[in-house]
């Protein structure tokens, strides 16, 4: 018998199809009369597309911000929060993937309540948690147009990472969610096949650790099941063909649909040991979701293994027990890395991610639980290669 409840997402629109030029006046349909900040990581600064956009936002645009980074440290935060007190713009407008919203997303809470120094971020961060800051006016809502599959635009968490303890610190706020989702198959093609493949295993991590939570919900378990098959043969099919337009969008409804738990439905051991193995070895999101996934299902199947059915049925395998190793044959065919070895961690590194992981709220959600970090060594063991 389970008990909870379930928080509507804080959005206005989620749209798809058309080139994000296209796209434009309903996506920031004051622009005559606004000031804009476009945030860009650093690989799309230069990108036709991002000129193309900044060209049509003429004068509103205010600030091309370029200075995101990987995973999200403070630093780069605080460079962002210090243009948004400066320009104190209408809108934010934001193309890229996972590091480039979350950016976005601490940036606005921390603005919201007057954090500008790094040193102060983690503590804030721990009073957000629990909900009582949800009434901080942000100095502004976003838009995005994700060139990942990160789904991080749906989540009402968000993360950014200590420079100085390496410990990738959790946000919250029911305001993270970005205000107009624009899924732009077209600009899509351009991003890097690795990146775009890898964030696209992260959506499935999404999907099946809402499907296999402590605490499930109906509605956002109908939802990751459909996601699966979506997210599967769409991954597939751009591996085969990178100009495939259909797949491309079929990969971005699968992470609409699989993004929806975020921070709704407690999720489990692969995305918090990930948030220490990406903190601490440097590895990209959905890296993490590649090596760690299949070894957790495994890990937590005594407990929810006879929820492993949709998963396996996605996976077109036909023992629901099999699914983690089939999940590997997925992951093998699509030029995937399955285990720690191929990510280039240090072995040395793992007894200090294991131990920081325990502090991560995602952990003390896993389904069975972990209270020690000699668990989550046999984890990382698992996943070792």
């Amino acid at each position: 018998m389970f008990k909870g409840s379930f928080e509507l997402i804080r959005q206005e629109q989620v749209s798809y199809g058309d080139r994000v030029a296209e796209a434009l006046p309903a996506l920031l349909p004051k622009t005559g009369e606004a000031r804009v900040i476009v945030v860009t990581a650093r690989s799309l600064a230069d990108a036709p597309e991002t000129r193309a956009l900044i060209d049509a936002l003429g004068p509103a645009c205010a600030l091309h911000f370029s200075r995101v980074r990987e995973h999200a440290p403070f630093s780069s935060i605080a460079e962002l929060i210090a243009a948004t007190r400066e320009i104190r713009p209408d809108d934010i407008l934001v193309v890229g993937g996972g590091s480039a919203i979350e950016t976005t997303k601490v940036a606005l809470i921390c603005s919201a309540a007057g954090i500008t120094d790094p040193a102060d971020m983690p503590d804030f961060a721990a009073r957000t948690l629990s909900g009582a800051l949800d009434d901080l006016t942000f100095p502004c809502r976003y838009t995005v147009v994700p060139t990942t599959l990160s789904g991080a635009e749906f989540g009402v968490i968000g993360a950014g990472v200590d420079e100085k303890t390496k410990i990738k610190t959790g946000f919250r706020s029911k305001w993270f969610p970005a205000r107009h989702v624009h899924y732009d198959p077209y600009l899509a093609r351009r991003t890097p096949e690795w990146l775009w493949l890898s964030t696209g295993v992260r959506a499935i991590d999404h999907a099946v650790e809402t499907i296999l939570s402590a605490n499930p919900n109906p509605y956002a378990s109908a939802l990751a099941a459909e996601a699966l098959p979506l997210l599967f043969t769409s991954l597939e099919a751009t591996k085969a063909d990178p100009e495939d337009l259909e797949a491309r969008q079929n990969a971005q409804f699968g992470v609409w649909l699989a993004a929806i738990g975020i921070g709704r439905v407690p999720y489990g051991a692969s995305h918090g040991i990930g948030h220490q193995l990406g903190a601490v070895s440097g590895v990209a999101h959905g890296h993490t979701s590649c090596v760690l996934l299949p070894a957790v299902m495994e890990y937590n199947a005594e407990v929810v293994g006879d929820r492993f059915g949709p998963i396996a049925s996605a996976l077109g395998c036909a023992d629901a027990d099999d699914a983690p190793e089939a999940l590997r044959g997925f992951l093998k065919r699509i030029g995937m890395p399955t285990t720690l070895k191929e990510v280039d961690t240090d072995p040395a590194d793992y007894a200090k991610i294991a131990e920081l992981s325990l502090a991560n709220l995602f952990v003390k959600a896993n389904p069975r639980p972990i209270t020690e970090a000699s668990q989550v060594m046999e984890i990382l063991n698992r996943a070792s290669g």
